[in-house]
């Protein structure tokens, strides 16, 4: 096939038109459980740097609340989180 100016620019439309419209449509959306998201970390309780961890245990819990807190205020439903 003999590559004219008119065919070159036909098919660099299509391509052009097929990649816009992959930018626009969403993307496919998967089956998601409803279990609890579980949020985990090391942490020396005990030791020298137990009492440094309960503080790092404290904002960590924090965290999960405040989550918790703006899901139910924002009406989404779905999943929860807390420690694993």
């Amino acid at each position: 096939m003999k590559i004219t100016r008119r065919n070159f620019l036909k098919s660099m439309g299509a391509i052009g038109g097929a990649t816009a419209l992959g930018g626009i449509l969403p993307p496919p959306s998967f089956a998601q459980t409803k279990e609890p998201i579980r949020l985990g970390f090391i942490q020396p309780l005990t030791g020298p740097f137990g009492t440094e961890a309960s503080d790092q245990v404290a904002a960590a819990t924090l965290a999960v609340e405040e989550f918790q807190c703006q899901r139910r205020s924002s009406g989404a439903e779905g999943r929860t989180a807390g420690p694993g």
